[in-house]
């Protein structure tokens, strides 16, 4: 019983995997007059800043192949990945609970690369609300105003600080190290993963998140995630590594990561 136990773990650790929802698509405000509407208009600003310059997919990609190679502490499972644009991401492990959570985590990793959605302007905005003007080293605050109770810490395009709110459990995230491509866009290097209990803040879990990409034809696909988690006293980690990468136009991988 001890892999499903295990696999269990995984499921609620993976399964909070970065960026639960895709980066906010918003429209940058028309000039404002009052306070608190120009409030609004600066954080929507802010996020258009990071929109803009999150690195993503191009709009003419087809998708990979890759062979997996799943380390679970001292367990290796070996299987296959599989995308197709927009959102079919297909794992294919032996073990079930391990693919489960595999794939839960590689979808969140990919699909925050595809490009963001537009909207047009009849579609309604967040009502955001700024943070004092500080010098917080993460950033400055941005209410969203969502019923998660959503915030976010940016600075320099770039959101380095996520804290919204699921159920019984507050979601921190927080993002340590940025990559930059070639194109002056980020990706998201090393984070951390922590869950709060909502009413008492003790600690339930923390998970540390290391991403590797290569760049493949002006793309840049996940090459390797590694986690380390700790939960109730225990930790587990997880190298989850994608090798032999093939576009499914069928060019092959030959380039190596940066």
């Amino acid at each position: 019983m001890q892999v499903n136990q295990d696999g269990n773990r995984l499921s609620i650790l993976l399964g909070v995997a970065i960026f639960l929802a895709s980066l906010p698509v918003l429209l940058i405000a028309e000039s404002k007059h009052t306070d608190t509407e120009e409030q609004e208009g600066n954080g929507h600003a802010l996020l258009q800043g990071t929109r803009e310059h999150r690195e993503a997919f191009s709009s003419e990609f087809g998708g990979f192949r890759a062979e997996l190679r799943v380390r679970l502490d001292g367990t290796l499972h070996s299987g296959t990945l599989l995308f197709k644009p927009p959102r079919t991401v297909e794992v294919k492990l032996k073990d079930e609970t391990v693919n489960q959570s595999v794939e839960q985590t590689l979808r969140s990793m990919i699909l925050h690369r595809m490009p963001p959605r537009k909207r047009d302007s009849t579609q309604s905005q967040k009502p955001l609300r700024l943070g004092p003007a500080d010098s917080h080293r993460l950033g400055r605050l941005v209410h969203l105003g969502d019923r998660l109770e959503s915030s976010y810490r940016i600075r320099d395009n770039q959101i380095f600080e996520i804290n919204r709110q699921m159920g019984d459990t507050r979601l921190l995230i927080t993002v340590m190290e940025n990559q930059f491509t070639p194109r002056g866009r980020h990706l998201p290097r090393h984070f951390l993963v922590t869950l709060f209990d909502l009413e008492t803040g003790a600690l339930k879990s923390a998970s540390a998140y290391t991403d590797e990409y290569v760049e493949m034809n002006g793309n840049f696909l996940p090459k390797r995630r590694q986690i380390t988690s700790t939960q109730k006293g225990g930790t587990q980690n997880i190298d989850i590594s994608m090798e032999e990468i093939e576009l499914l136009e069928g060019l092959k991988l030959t380039s190596s990561t940066e």
